[in-house]
């Protein structure tokens, strides 16, 4: 997604998920039940994703994932909230020049001796 890019989305069942897991007293069950409902929310998310992505040989395609952990790079510029959290993305360390693109380059040609073949 180029960077300023935002997208819009409805949540259908939210009231529900948040009255059934009141009923929940433990709160480690809770964190865990909610975790499983985001990952299953964002499975089309990362489908699409998976959809969309240019294919060379399919490894970036196959990296995407849901998860509720990111890269130590990533985390620099993740909002901490306190809240369970899950990401939809790949830790491919390419992904970004595919994602935001590398722009355009110029080559510099330099006049230098070479090596002829042969030596």
């Amino acid at each position: 997604m180029a960077q300023g890019a935002y997208f819009n989305f409805e949540l259908i069942g939210g009231a529900e998920l948040d009255k059934a897991l009141m009923m929940i007293e433990d709160v480690g069950t809770q964190k865990n039940v909610l975790k499983a409902a985001m990952r299953k929310a964002l499975k089309p998310v990362a489908e699409r994703a998976r959809q969309l992505v240019p294919v060379d040989d399919g490894d970036l395609r196959d990296s995407i994932v849901v998860s509720p952990s990111i890269t130590k790079t990533q985390r620099k510029f993740a909002e901490r909230t306190g809240q369970p959290t899950m990401y939809v993305g790949t830790a491919w360390p390419t992904a970004h020049l595919v994602e935001f693109g590398t722009g355009p380059r110029q080559v510099k040609v330099r006049q230098k001796k070479v090596l002829a073949e042969g030596g």
